[in-house]
């Protein structure tokens, strides 16, 4: 049996506006603030509202955007072609989804580290563009130049804390405050971190906005659950594989003792994983282990990752529809939009609450 068609109400229940408000928002009305407009287009993403015929979206009226740049920033991070790359594949097919919606074509690029700023915005005023989707860890150079453009442009899974640009990305803090409860309520107290930088130095060129929000996470709750927080527990790397596999070495080789770490994705967490079983501890046995993101490849490992799940399908989606929005925006007020996500629960951890555990 189809599922029953997403209504207005469904969209104000869950933005938690008036029907009347929802109308005006996808109807393009202007006395409608940047502040409920962008919730209720969430909401609308998430619900995944297709409207009427002649009403496909918010923005069918007024500048409707016709061609799109959505640029991915590549970082040391990035181990294998950007587009096979399931995280950011998904975020991409989120955009195509609300694109063939609008009647707006998509311009995949790259960014490459220590790209010419000045040839990438020149490149980009040639193509004739609605507006730029600026996807990833982008360098603040890039991020300013950008935004002395007269095109609109969205970050995607990145901020820049204390600049005013629109921005769409999943509940960092929120997500990895839930996997630290997960372990604190299995009785894990001795809790290590894997990820993020030595220092949260905003102006460097690799800044991950999001493990940042992670770490801070991590530390907040750790601390408000009355348990001490040692900093050796804490080892900066790069969010992929090879980053978490050596962080985790590099802990071990510490001989510190922990029952339980969280990584700052699953990337990590997975080569943390070989780590430890090259070390010959068991998981979750001798170790839990948490990830986040919940990639194709978090089900499949062994054990399977308890991890947390991000919806970068909607955060593509939303990304789209708050550029659409931007460019019929007279008096833009800059606006960061927040995805929520959740905990799935798999194999990786271990409670040691049980008798005998």
């Amino acid at each position: 049996m189809a599922d029953a068609p997403v209504t207005l109400r469904d969209i104000a229940q869950r933005s938690g506006v008036s029907i009347g408000t929802v109308s005006r928002v996808l109807n393009q009305r202007a006395d409608v603030n940047a502040a409920l407009r962008q919730r209720v287009l969430a909401a609308a993403s998430a619900l995944n509202y297709v409207g009427p015929a002649g009403q496909s979206t918010p923005h069918a009226s007024g500048r409707a955007l016709k061609r799109v740049a959505f640029l991915l920033a590549l970082t040391s991070a990035v181990e294998s072609p950007p587009t096979v790359d399931p995280f950011w594949a998904d975020i991409l097919h989120g955009v195509e989804t609300v694109a063939r919606l609008i009647d707006c074509q998509v311009h995949f690029r790259t960014v490459v580290p220590d790209e010419d700023d000045a040839v990438l915005i020149r490149s980009l005023g040639e193509a004739h563009l609605g507006g730029v989707l600026l996807v990833g860890a982008a360098a603040p150079s890039l991020v300013a130049a950008l935004a002395r453009q007269p095109m609109p442009c969205v970050l995607v899974d990145h901020r820049l804390p204390g600049q005013a640009y629109d921005a769409v990305l999943s509940d960092d803090f929120g997500g990895m405050a839930l996997a630290i409860q997960h372990l604190l309520a299995r009785g894990h107290r001795q809790i290590a971190f894997l990820g993020g930088a030595a220092s949260s130095d905003v102006s460097a060129n690799e800044y991950f906005y999001t493990v940042e929000q992670r770490l801070a996470a991590y530390r907040h709750t750790v601390l408000s659950a009355g348990v001490v927080l040692d900093p050796a527990l804490h080892v900066p790397c790069v969010p992929n594989v090879a980053g978490g596999e050596a962080a985790c070495r590099a802990l071990l080789a510490q001989g510190h003792s922990f029952s339980a770490l969280a990584c700052a994705n699953d990337k990590t967490a997975i080569g943390a994983l070989k780590a430890l079983h090259a070390a010959g501890l068991r998981v979750p046995l001798d170790v839990s282990l948490v990830g986040f993101d919940d990639g194709e490849l978090a089900a499949h490992t062994i054990p399977a990752l308890t991890t947390v799940r991000v919806d970068a399908v909607g955060v593509g989606a939303t990304a789209l529809r708050v550029l659409a929005a931007r460019a019929n925006e007279a008096t833009p007020i800059p606006v960061t939009t927040t995805l929520s996500v959740t905990l799935t629960e798999r194999a990786s951890v271990r409670d040691l609450t049980l008798r005998g555990a």
